[in-house]
């Protein structure tokens, strides 16, 4: 490339050489153009593929709870990067007409965060016989071995949605009190918890944690209760 560069007249020779590295410099750029959107559209349809997997089928009341039917639409979800809006409209469209005619006289579908979507969309499809399901699910549930007390809390929270609307917040509020203190596992944190002046659910489930992870942290600093025994003999 030197040598024909060289032949070239001196007084032409750095508008060729501008020229060449120019012309490199775009068959560079459309080359990473082409490798960015190649690796662009393979990463959208393997997003597609194994959304497609977990794609939902239109809601049914009669074969799924608005609840589970929303913990199906999450990996969903997640896989599609949808969220706010754009999965709000994405879950309307699996909803059959009238689930969707009941958020919309509620206004629940103006709603622009998918959490608080999602709150108030199992609040107002869920069944009666979803609630009572619920409500006796939380009267009956205690912790179980392998569940944390946080755990058990949010087990609650989430019977809490479907079993209570937004107009028997109080009512839920009481019925997880009552749940949380009889059902956690360690009795010296029910009896406080029983005793508790605190109203609100979760200042008393931040209380349980605490009380529970320092009673944890105490039987950790416990010395093993292995000793060696002598007697001696005195003659």
């Amino acid at each position: 490339m030197d040598a024909i560069i060289d032949a070239i007249p001196a007084d032409q020779r750095e508008a060729v050489r501008a020229a060449i590295e120019a012309e490199r410099a775009a068959i560079r750029n459309n080359y990473d153009a082409e490798v960015l959107g190649a690796v662009a559209q393979a990463k959208l349809e393997f997003r597609a593929g194994v959304a497609g997997s977990k794609k939902p089928k239109i809601f049914d009341h009669t074969q799924i709870s608005i609840q589970a039917f929303v913990e199906k639409f999450e990996p969903f979800r997640r896989v599609m990067g949808l969220d706010g809006r754009p999965a709000i409209n994405a879950f309307m469209t699996y909803l059959d007409q009238n689930s969707q005619t009941t958020l919309i006289d509620h206004g629940v579908h103006e709603l622009e965060e998918w959490d608080a979507f999602k709150e108030s969309v199992i609040n107002t499809l869920s069944s009666p016989q979803d609630r009572v399901k619920a409500r006796f699910e939380i009267k009956r549930a205690s912790q179980k071995a392998d569940e944390t007390v946080e755990e058990f809390g949010r087990r609650l929270i989430k019977l809490g949605k479907s079993a209570y609307t937004a107009e028997e917040e109080a009512a839920k509020n009481s019925a997880l009190r009552d749940a949380l203190a009889g059902g956690v596992s360690r009795d010296v944190v029910a009896v406080h918890l029983i005793n508790s002046q605190l109203r609100d659910f979760h200042e008393l489930m931040l209380e349980a944690i605490r009380l529970d992870a320092s009673y944890i942290a105490r039987e950790a600093m416990k010395p093993e209760d292995s000793y060696t025994v002598s007697v001696m003999k005195t003659e």
